[in-house]
């Protein structure tokens, strides 16, 4: 059996390094990150199918946060190689200074072998004409990107993608447990790839030790962030208390990978 290929990229997301690493999806893996280390809520992450022969490239010297957050993965695909960037830009970034490092970043990776797909919360608004958008789009133009595809919800969040190189592609929602924002899934249709049978499953190791080190560690919380909001915004009041106990939860539960015969029996 074959599968298109599919990339799942996430902007916003909550969590810190080592919180992001024991995260997976069914038969997805991550391959790519950006973490805050200051302000809360930013970051980009990618996670690609399990099966995918890939490797990360390295774009932490062009992060910076608020102003450009950049993390990108280089898939070796048969006589394909595409190479994945995810980008998030704050509202209250310096849009020079993004399209700058943006414009660095790009150049890093670019050359006419390779396909390039940038996608992302850019914060730009594509529903009328703009500086910001007319400068995005005059920079994509040169690295042979002037294709712009968007999810339904929202034109902030774009893909730009050649579609002269990727004639058949999709795009999706994935509603997660990350971030704010939808994440979006990226199907090519055009790249087939073998379904490989002989996966890694995932799974969370819960036991009464476990459970117990979750409430005490939940105990320690001060909850100021979930319940100090002074618009009483029940929406903005449950988000930042998930986001506490989520952090707890992934922390006490981390993520392990291991064969079908081997998923340990809880206990």
């Amino acid at each position: 059996m074959e599968q298109s290929l599919k990339i799942i990229c996430i902007t916003e997301h909550h969590l810190n390094d080592e919180e992001l690493e024991g995260i997976t999806f069914h038969s997805y893996i991550l391959g790519a990150k950006y973490c805050r280390w200051t302000h809360k809520c930013g970051g980009v992450c990618i996670f690609i199918q399990s099966n995918i022969c890939y490797t990360a490239t390295d774009m932490d010297r062009y992060s910076n946060e608020e102003d450009i957050e950049i993390c990108a993965i280089k898939l070796h695909i048969s006589l394909h190689t595409v190479i994945i960037v995810t980008v998030y830009r704050s509202p209250a970034g310096d849009i020079e200074y993004f399209l700058n490092n943006l414009e660095e970043a790009l150049n890093h990776i670019y050359n006419n072998t390779v396909d390039i797909i940038l996608c992302g919360n850019f914060n730009i608004n594509y529903l009328n004409d703009n500086q910001d958008k007319q400068a995005l789009n005059s920079l994509l133009t040169s690295y042979s990107l002037p294709t712009r595809i968007y999810t339904l919800q929202t034109i902030i969040d774009n893909i730009f993608i050649n579609k002269f190189k990727n004639e058949n592609c999709l795009l999706s929602p994935l509603v997660n447990g990350l971030s704010d924002h939808d994440a979006q899934v990226l199907s090519l249709l055009n790249i087939i790839m073998p379904l490989v049978t002989n996966e890694f499953y995932s799974y969370r190791k819960i036991n009464k030790h476990s459970l117990n080190e979750l409430q005490t560690s939940l105990s320690y919380e001060t909850w100021e962030d979930a319940f100090s909001n002074n618009d009483n915004d029940t929406n903005t009041v449950f988000n930042n208390f998930l986001n506490t106990f989520l952090r707890n939860f992934y922390a006490n539960f981390p993520k392990r990978r291991t064969k079908p015969s081997k998923i340990p029996m809880p206990g």
